[in-house]
């Protein structure tokens, strides 16, 4: 994704929410993952930057603390259980999310 100045960039890709198998392991910024936050895991390095998910008409943001999803998963976010529930994706299997910085 590349941002110039002042526009912002739209993607439109496939996502999930972590698995539970992540909880409270330690993120790529140090900090240990719980659900309950509103974060996501993105290809890039985590810069605590914030993103609006937007998933059949809801939208929520989100901190980026995370690397992921790996790049053999065709998905280009990892959602936290939270964002999920926010966004009431469904709880396995991967969604179509539109993504803005």
């Amino acid at each position: 994704m590349f941002i110039h100045q002042n526009i912002a960039a739209v993607l439109t890709c496939m996502a999930s929410i972590y698995g539970t198998e992540h909880h409270q392991l330690v993120t790529a910024n140090g900090e240990k993952y719980t659900g309950q936050q509103m974060t996501c895991a993105l290809r890039t390095p985590p810069r605590n930057e914030h993103y609006r998910v937007s998933y059949n008409g809801r939208s929520a943001d989100c901190r980026h603390n995370d690397w992921g999803p790996a790049r053999w998963t065709n998905k280009c976010i990892d959602l936290s259980k939270a964002m999920g529930a926010s966004l009431h994706m469904p709880g396995s299997g991967k969604v179509n999310v539109t993504r803005v910085k």
